[in-house]
């Protein structure tokens, strides 16, 4: 079978270059390589990126087939993604953030996988930090719920939930390091999926800005019938969130990125949940900011920056407060 590797960039050159190289030895390594072609989606990046990708293209050492998709503008994940689906041959699909590095034999494993597992329709491997330990948040957590709501999105009830076994299975899936296992939602840090899955149900929607198509993805893959599972004897490590490290770095920029990133969650729930269980989660937020607002409160006494984080709960609340649902068309 045929692997299309898909690639996503924007503005990471020198972790672009590492995930590329690492690509490369996982396939040339491997006992038996798959026919691999790798895609480059560039986002528009300014950092030379591009440059990057034809240099390792020239090299004569170079066997694998690589191509190169320059857009002039940060077109988001769906878009690009969706860019080097349309022009992908192989039989699975594999998507790739360049924050990643993929281990030995990684990507023959996750195709073999899929080989023998014919009711599989997408597989992930076993996500993991720079450290090697797994990478339970955000890459495991469950479909948005009332609970993920309240705790997950509060950074001061995150802490605790994640240290006690009981309260971190209500948020995240359990994974088994040893034997595949089914899983709820996907990471698209790194994931594989048949071609002819995406045939079936479709490309990633564009029409959500932010985060959560993949959770939508996986959603409709799972509805079509085909199971979701992560393969741990495949491992790839994810650096996470270096291009929206970026976004968020800019004070400007960071109530921008967070309404867009919740505007996707309850887009996801409208199209997937019924009417009641999209309006208890929205409501579930709109408490949770305000609670957080009143535990920064007494912080922003002391440290002045603190204003700002209760700025931006604030007016979240305010802002989907004021949102009406309408045909999905709600919270975009």
């Amino acid at each position: 079978m045929k692997i299309s590797i898909i690639v996503l960039s924007w503005n990471t050159k020198k972790l672009l270059r590492n995930c590329l190289d690492s690509i490369l030895s996982s396939l040339t390594t491997s006992h038996r390589p798959p026919t691999t072609e790798i895609i480059v989606v560039d986002n528009g990046s300014t950092d030379g990126s591009p440059e990057i990708v034809k240099k390792i293209k020239k090299s004569k050492n170079q066997k694998i087939k690589i191509r190169l998709i320059e857009n002039k503008k940060n077109l988001g994940f769906a878009k690009g993604n969706n860019q080097g689906i349309r022009v992908a041959k192989g039989d699975l699909i594999m998507f790739l953030n360049s924050d990643t590095i993929v281990q030995k034999d990684a990507i023959a494993k996750l195709a073999r996988h899929l080989s023998q597992n014919k009711k599989a329709g997408a597989v992930c491997p076993l996500i993991l930090n720079k450290d090697s330990s797994i990478q339970i948040d955000p890459v495991y957590l469950r479909y948005p719920s009332v609970a993920s709501a309240l705790f997950y999105y509060n950074p001061f009830f995150r802490k605790i939930f994640l240290k006690i076994p009981f309260l971190r299975s209500l948020l995240f899936c359990p994974i088994d390091p040893k034997n595949p296992h089914i899983i709820e939602q996907l990471s698209g840090a790194a994931l594989m999926v048949r071609k002819k899955v995406l045939d079936q149900v479709g490309l990633f929607d564009e029409k959500i800005p932010f985060y959560f198509e993949d959770s939508d993805l996986s959603k409709r893959i799972q509805k079509a019938g085909w199971k979701t599972l992560v393969e741990p004897a495949a491992q790839i490590i994810h650096l996470r969130g270096a291009s929206v490290a970026q976004v968020i770095s800019q004070k400007k920029n960071q109530f921008d990125y967070y309404q867009r990133n919740f505007a996707s969650l309850l887009f996801f729930c409208e199209k997937h949940y019924s009417w009641f269980k999209t309006a208890s989660i929205k409501w579930a937020l709109i408490f949770n900011w305000l609670i957080i607002s009143l535990f920064y409160l007494p912080m922003a006494m002391l440290k002045p920056r603190f204003w700002n984080k209760i700025l931006i709960n604030l007016k979240l609340a305010i802002s989907f407060t004021l949102a009406k649902p309408g045909k999905r068309k709600l919270w975009l």
